[in-house]
């Protein structure tokens, strides 16, 4: 196998690597940056160990690099929303210097906790490869449990903050009597309104890892789900933030955002719908490719083998149901689903292998297939959609900008000649 190898879901993170990094370098050639900026700007690096995190996972096939690219996806779940909450209480300028720093240090405490819980845990685990998700796993899912529930719990703390906050400025509307108080105050409870919403909907999405682990989500549509809803959700507080801002290129970043995030989006769902046509057909050539050789085999041919068919081995015993859990026995010729395993050789080199079981003239058999080739497929179609995004996004963030300030220039010669 390959060492640089593309997954399915490692278009996901590719476009959320590429849209954390937009929206990073777009805060950082902001002028005057205020404290709040470098805060939010702290808190999407954060999210960008998340998403190069699962990019490693995704793409480059080595057992050694798993443990290292969970551990970087940890500091996400555990200290992500230390930042958050940092930036609620410095950007709403709440005076509550001892909540603070106490809240912020038992947040800091609890992640520290179950990050180091989750480390220890894993340590020492071995690592296989997963042939459901495409990656290589190690973790036991109660591992994840304390890092999960504090990371939940932290999204009601920063709620109540923010709802406090918001009562309170709503009081003091009511017995405010300068006017341009009263249009600050106003201003305030909109800010504290809008970003306790934003914060509300991260706080379900981030149930989809509940639901996940709980099965009623398959690990690609938790995916789809994380990645699109993370990118959404950096653009939310990103544009939250920039309505306040002055700088007027803030403007062109919300305008950028937008179509950048469509574009990403958009393409994620069409990949993902693509992925699902072809395991669709990569099983039906196989499945043909062996009503061929169930044909050849009637007839004798059984030195007639399909291309790249590792082994051919067949069994007289029909009571033998471990090959084949998932053969349906009242079918007269039925094929399996796919199946995996790993073989391994003297050399301690494993050999990843697709098989399926089939009968023929009274006899099971199993035929396998080497993973790599489909591994390639899929690295191949993968790199090719990579590509298009990168493309693509490159092409926006470039053009766009030169568009709409060509748009205006001209809007304003001709409001000038009217």
């Amino acid at each position: 196998m390959d060492i640089f190898q593309f997954s399915y879901h490692s278009i996901g993170y590719i476009s959320g690597t590429i849209f954390t990094i937009f929206l990073i370098v777009s805060l950082l050639k902001l002028k005057s940056k205020t404290r709040h900026a470098w805060i939010l700007i702290g808190y999407l690096l954060f999210v960008l160990f998340l998403n190069f995190g699962f990019l490693i996972r995704t793409s480059l096939f080595l057992p050694s690099l798993s443990k290292p690219a969970c551990f970087l996806i940890a500091l996400y779940t555990s200290f992500s929303n230390l930042g958050l909450l940092y930036f609620i209480y410095s950007f709403f300028g709440i005076d509550r210097k001892r909540e603070s720093r106490i809240a912020l240090l038992a947040i800091f405490s609890a992640g520290m906790f179950g990050f180091l819980f989750y480390v220890l845990k894993n340590i020492n685990s071995e690592v296989s490869y997963n042939f459901s998700i495409q990656m290589f796993e190690f973790q036991e899912p109660e591992s994840t449990a304390p890092m999960g529930s504090i990371h939940f719990l932290t999204f009601i703390w920063i709620l109540i903050v923010l709802v406090r906050h918001n009562i309170h400025l709503r009081r003091e509307l009511t017995i405010e009597t300068d006017t341009d108080s009263i249009v600050e105050k106003k201003r305030a409870v909109r800010m504290s309104r809008n970003f306790g919403l934003a914060i509300l909907l991260h706080a379900l999405f981030s149930l989809t890892y509940t639901f996940y682990g709980w099965g009623y989500l398959s690990f690609s549509n938790f995916q789809l789900i994380l990645t699109s809803v993370t990118s959404l959700q950096l653009f939310f507080y990103t544009v939250l933030y920039l309505n306040y801002f002055p700088e007027p290129s803030s403007f062109m970043i919300k305008i950028l955002g937008v179509s950048l995030a469509t574009v990403l989006i958009l393409l994620c769902v069409v990949a993902r719908i693509s992925f699902v046509l072809i395991e669709s057909h990569y099983d039906e050539t196989r499945k043909t490719e062996i009503e061929n050789l169930r044909e050849n085999l009637k007839l004798g041919k059984d030195h007639i083998l399909p291309k790249d068919v590792l082994y051919l081995i067949s069994s007289l015993d029909q009571n033998n149901t471990s090959r084949s859990d998932s053969s349906d026995r009242n079918d007269p010729s039925p094929i399996s689903k796919r199946m995996y395993r790993v073989l391994s050789l003297p050399e301690n080199k494993p050999v990843y292998i697709i098989w399926y079981t089939f009968y023929s003239e009274g006899r099971i058999y199993e035929i396998g297939y080497p993973y790599e080739s489909y591994s390639k497929m899929i690295h191949s179609i993968v790199s090719v959609i990579a590509l298009i995004l990168i493309f693509s996004s490159i092409f926006l963030i470039l053009l766009l900008p030169y568009l709409i300030r060509k748009g205006l220039r001209d809007l304003q010669i001709d409001q000038k000649k009217v």
